[in-house]
């Protein structure tokens, strides 16, 4: 009896040039960082090593990686997977702290939201809380 591997979907996220002259939030830019897509390429080749998975991956990488791209590919790739299958989000770039809702609070004991920051284009959210 021929046993099928579980689908392990994964969805890599990587961000070393952000545009320093595009603010994130108002006083608050971000320098271009080394390394974060090399990390992720690192990871992608982890997984692919993995001979219990059937593995379906997409990579979004600095431009590629806007606020817009990763939450569709939240939505349409890791989506994708069922009651037995593996969805992995990996994410490498800079992050962030902001204000989170008082009616949070309970969850958010420091009273901030935990964030990522996705590829900063000019008048586009980047901010993935």
């Amino acid at each position: 009896m021929t046993q099928t591997k579980k689908k392990l979907y994964a969805l890599l996220v990587a961000v070393d040039k952000y545009q320093a002259t595009v603010p994130v939030m108002p006083g608050c830019r971000f320098d271009s960082l080394a390394g974060c897509v090399n990390d992720a390429q690192s990871m992608l080749s982890y997984l692919k090593q993995e001979e219990g998975f059937d593995l379906e991956v997409k990579f979004l990488k600095n431009e590629e990686a806007t606020k817009k791209a990763v939450t569709d590919s939240l939505k349409t790739h890791l989506g994708q997977a069922g009651e037995n299958d593996v969805a992995l989000f990996y994410y490498s770039g800079h992050g962030l702290q902001e204000h989170a809702d008082p009616e949070l609070w309970k969850e958010e004991t420091d009273g901030k939201l935990e964030c990522l920051i996705c590829y900063n284009k000019e008048d586009e959210p980047c901010l993935l809380a």
